[in-house]
């Protein structure tokens, strides 16, 4: 449920990266196809992280996404739909920027 929020096309524009914050979720759609790929769910444990802003590198493997909820910016591969890890922000991310060069 909710309102898409600030989606990111990768720079191939064949993936799309769709948060819905008040779900706690961010979908990975196929452009060309139109078809969802993996739903990634921040809202675990009952807490929704409301993911955000989101950016994908230059090689298009993989997204971060600002979490408001808890200060943070997950890093997501594209290819499986995982979240790798996160790292620690100031408070409210929302917009966000990642410099990873292509490989």
């Amino acid at each position: 449920a909710g309102l898409p929020y600030r989606i990111a096309i990768s720079p191939d524009g064949k993936t799309a990266v769709v948060p819905g914050p008040m779900g706690g979720v961010v979908r990975i759609f196929d452009v060309a196809t139109r078809t969802e790929r993996a739903v990634v769910d921040f809202g675990a444990g009952g807490q929704s992280q409301e993911p955000v802003g989101p950016t994908i590198t230059a090689d298009g493997a993989y997204a971060f996404i600002a979490l408001q909820g808890t200060n943070e910016a997950a890093m997501v591969d594209l290819t499986t739909g995982q979240e790798l890890r996160r790292f620690a922000t100031g408070a409210g991310p929302d917009g966000i920027a990642v410099y990873w060069p292509k490989r």
